[in-house]
């Protein structure tokens, strides 16, 4: 297990530097956040590659169909579905934290519209709108931490 956590992590690290473009998936070239982690479980060979379907840029803004989250449901586990944010569920454990190349989904809109893969608690790989590209960044002290988030692992399958 420590093996394939490392691997996930290996390949989304290929992708950093790679410019934030909506639904796309081509290294180097432009990547979005739903696509960056399901391209690093594939290339680490923990998921089949799979259609994404479409959606648009904004659908998290008009819609509460959870799409994105949904999608992560189906592969990965749940280790933790409480819609708290980072700085709420630090308040309630300061040992908080989240293993490497598990997955923090967080609420952006109306709907869990965002995903980070956790490289080492508190560092994340994301693939962030913000700064236009993938990065590597501690999560503390950004504005993702007042989002309301929900945590899901691969090796959490049932």
């Amino acid at each position: 297990m420590i093996e394939e956590r490392q691997a996930v992590i290996a390949a989304a690290r290929t992708w950093l530097g790679t410019p934030h473009r909506h639904r796309q998936a081509v290294k180097g070239a432009g990547v979005d956040c739903a696509m960056i982690i399901k391209e690093a479980f594939i290339e680490a060979g923990l998921a089949p590659s799979f259609d994404q379907g479409f959606y648009t840029h904004d659908w998290h803004m008009h819609r509460n169909e959870e799409v994105y989250l949904e999608t992560v449901k189906s592969y990965m586990g749940v280790v933790d579905e409480r819609p708290l944010s980072l700085n709420e569920r630090l308040a309630e454990n300061p040992s908080f934290s989240v293993d490497p190349a598990d997955v923090i989904m967080m609420r952006v809109g109306r709907t869990y519209s965002h995903g980070v893969i956790v490289s080492s608690w508190p560092d994340i790989i994301h693939a962030y709108f913000p700064s236009g590209m993938v990065e590597e960044v501690s999560v503390m002290g950004t504005p993702l931490m007042t989002a309301p988030t929900k945590i899901y692992s691969y090796w959490s399958k049932t």
